[in-house]
């Protein structure tokens, strides 16, 4: 051929309809394919790299304190009631673990697309009853009732979701309103029919957030201020808006230090 390898990959030919021609067009659109699969195997390679990141520095909090108590369990003479404590807070520290783990590869799987995500229309009802269930322990361990005012539309409300992973998205944003509402609290859940949307609003009780924080809510691993004392990851949230966006949806938020917040999730109707 007269044309250079070089010029191929610029696309630097007068392109007719000679053999020349033809053959450097194909072998163009080759060149542009295999560019287009490296850059896809480097954005994973990142993702993965990030991911094990991720995991090596969550998980360095909670096995130290196992060792911690391992260590204090070996303790001569220890008093039952210490060794009652030190074990529960070993089995704490474990779950914590195997919740990251869970949280985290969820996230890798659907930041990766490693997994099939459907997506259709079907009834919000199912799925929102599917995440309280789910989180009804949890409610009552903390005596907070969560109530569904439900309106006019009874079981007819329809909007463009994956019930599975929809129910993943309101279950994480209900345990973030229980984990920072007081004791004996309520949870109100309320739908809204938009032009576009359905608009579901879960409105807690509890601690709230700044308002300077709603930009960073969404964000892998961040915590406000004001609740950096109690357990948690800063991964929930950050879950949640990942699901919408698979969807076409999203989630907003608002809030007032001290009296609590109101999540929104938009889903297409």
């Amino acid at each position: 051929m007269s044309i250079s390898a070089d010029e191929i990959k610029q696309g630097k030919y007068i392109l007719d309809e000679t053999m020349d021609g033809k053959i450097a067009q194909r072998l163009l659109d080759l060149y542009r394919d295999l560019e287009l699969e490296y850059r896809d195997a480097e954005v994973e390679k990142e993702a993965v790299k990030a991911f094990i990141a991720d995991i090596s520095h969550q998980m360095k909090t909670p096995l130290a304190n196992i060792e911690l108590y391992h260590d204090l369990l070996l303790t001569d003479h220890l008093p039952e009631a210490d060794r009652k404590e030190f074990l529960e807070k070993i089995h704490f520290e474990e779950q914590k673990m195997e919740w990251l783990l869970a949280s985290l590869t969820k996230i890798a799987r659907l930041e990766t697309n490693a997994i099939a995500f459907d997506v259709g229309y079907g009834n919000i009802t199912e799925t929102l009853n599917q995440a309280i269930i789910a989180v009804a322990g949890q409610a009552n361990a903390k005596e907070i009732k969560i109530k569904w005012i439900k309106g006019n539309f009874g079981d007819a409300l329809v909007a463009y979701h994956n019930p599975k992973w929809t129910a993943e998205t309101f279950v994480n944003i209900l345990e973030n309103a229980l984990k920072y509402s007081p004791k004996h609290g309520s949870i109100e859940i309320s739908v809204e029919k938009l032009e576009l949307y359905l608009r579901v609003n879960i409105i807690d009780h509890g601690l709230g957030i700044a308002k300077e924080d709603y930009a960073n809510v969404f964000k892998r691993f961040f915590r406000g201020k004001n609740v950096a004392g109690k357990p948690g990851s800063g991964l929930g949230l950050y879950l949640a808006q990942l699901i919408m966006a698979k969807q076409e949806g999203y989630i907003t938020v608002k809030s007032q230090l001290g009296r609590g917040s109101t999540f929104s999730v938009y889903l297409k109707r």
